[in-house]
């Protein structure tokens, strides 16, 4: 049996422990967590990152989370795999809460999915891990394809001439021959 994943960067609270007026937290990932996330992002390094969150308690017993993050961290360049730093700011927001299940018949859902709401992220007992959060939105946040601004695919070649230069016919061309010939008998 595996034994569950421990989140590197977790900051864990209790929702019950939530005054009415909601409390305010600001997280800030040691440099071990921030390894760690580097290495779990694929990133080169993650020099920083910090969130400041507002969580207020919902009617029903959920918790709303409202987030600012900020984090300072280093990738590799997709062209030429130079580092490339960045900054990443992102406001989100979150509800956390119980998931009540639409009405079913017979087993299958009725309700077409495009419009059922969002529903709430779980509430792991009953605690909100205020760094997966952070965690989970900066991997969201970062650039799928870190660039250079200099960076160029100029002098980048696979090597082989283009289809038509070499003579090659496109695939239409090859099925409307096999169409011709299939007519014929």
């Amino acid at each position: 049996m595996k034994k569950p994943l421990t989140p590197e960067f977790s900051r864990p609270v209790l929702a019950e422990s939530l005054p009415d007026e909601g409390e305010t937290f600001d997280i800030e990932a040691d440099a071990l967590e921030r390894q760690a996330l580097a290495k779990r992002f694929g990133l080169l390094s993650l020099e920083a990152l910090t969130a400041r969150i507002l969580l207020t308690p919902t009617a029903g017993g959920g918790v709303s989370a409202k987030c600012n993050l900020a984090a300072q961290l280093t990738q590799s360049c997709v062209v030429s795999l130079k580092p490339v730093e960045s900054r990443v700011e992102a406001t989100f927001e979150r509800l956390y809460g119980h998931r009540t299940e639409p009405a079913t018949s017979a087993g299958i859902d009725i309700e077409p999915l495009a419009e059922e709401e969002d529903f709430p992220e779980p509430l792991g007992a009953g605690a909100i891990d205020l760094g997966e959060a952070a965690a989970e939105q900066l991997a969201l946040e970062l650039d799928q394809f870190p660039r250079l601004k200099d960076a160029a695919f100029a002098g980048y070649s696979s090597g082989g001439k283009s289809a038509a230069a070499a003579g090659v016919e496109g695939s239409f061309a090859v099925l409307a021959k096999l169409k011709k010939k299939s007519s014929i008998k």
